[in-house]
């Protein structure tokens, strides 16, 4: 499974929610999250957690309150075998 708010386009369709910086100015990135049924990574703001210590361009936040790793919704999919994939125009 991955999140990738870095996807402006799937097959010529613009997708709502893309974005080049989080709102901490962190350029955003493509994270695989888990491969094979294993959490590989965490949706990472500024905030640093043991073992991952720097943003991967996830930091969202609503007003008054502070950044935090958070995914966009058009990039998850899991298709019905279970399997992770990157791309929603991917589904079947």
């Amino acid at each position: 499974m991955t999140d990738d708010p870095t996807t402006h386009e799937i097959a010529g369709v613009k997708l709502a929610g893309s974005y080049d910086f989080d709102n901490e100015g962190e350029p955003s990135q493509r994270v695989e999250v888990i491969k094979d049924g294993v959490l590989k990574n965490f949706l990472m703001s500024r905030m640093p957690i043991k073992n991952f210590d720097q943003s991967n361009g996830h930091g969202r936040n609503q007003p008054r309150t502070d950044a935090h790793g958070t995914p966009r919704e058009l990039d998850r999919h899991l298709d019905k075998n279970g399997a992770g994939s990157g791309n929603a125009a991917e589904a079947d």
